[in-house]
């Protein structure tokens, strides 16, 4: 019978039972959490893929565009051509010959020994998307009012989810087949 040293017990129950804790505190705070509205109701929420990065407008004005999408349903954010670009280049997985300032945050974020839990894209005011990072440090769970354009190139980089709440999805989401005047970001840089 082969036997294990005291040492190699203690490291592997202890990476391994840090490793689950971690992940069922997660799960356990989800449900106790939830996403609650401003008047304090649970809201319900859509977990949105990147369709991608594309161009909108005449030839001489065009603007990025994200579309997020459910199902046939797509959600487009518009954003600066800064974001476009750092949510473009993650997409496919290209590294800039120095960090971004996307990579940045989420190297500031990991070496605080933090993670990204999710991102939340919550609000729509006159016009305006509003979201929030959702981090977690050790057992602090903190949510950080930022721009989807950023929470979605940070989301991107960490493998992270998008959720939507879905009142605003069902708000402003077109089907695919409405997308008109829509050309790839690769289209426009070539």
């Amino acid at each position: 019978m082969s036997t294990l040293s005291n040492s190699n017990i203690d490291t592997f129950s202890v990476n391994a039972v840090r490793e689950l804790l971690i992940l069922s505190h997660r799960r356990l705070r989800r449900c106790e959490i939830g996403y609650y509205d401003q008047s304090g109701e649970i809201m319900d929420i859509v977990a949105a893929t990147i369709k991608g990065v594309y161009m909108v407008g005449s030839p001489k004005q065009m603007s990025p565009v994200v579309l997020l999408a459910d199902g046939d349903s797509i959600m487009p954010i518009f954003v600066g051509h800064a974001e476009a670009m750092s949510i473009h280049l993650a997409l496919r997985k290209e590294l800039s010959p120095r960090p971004l300032t996307h990579d940045l945050i989420v190297s500031l974020i990991g070496e605080l020994g933090g993670m990204v839990e999710h991102i939340l894209i919550d609000d729509l005011d006159e016009g305006t998307f509003y979201a929030r990072l959702v981090v977690d440090v050790g057992d602090v769970h903190k949510e950080i009012d930022a721009r989807p354009s950023d929470c979605i190139a940070i989301a991107v980089r960490t493998d992270s989810p998008i959720h939507v709440r879905k009142s605003l999805f069902d708000q402003v989401a077109v089907e695919s087949s409405e997308l008109e005047g829509v050309s790839s970001l690769d289209e426009y840089l070539q």
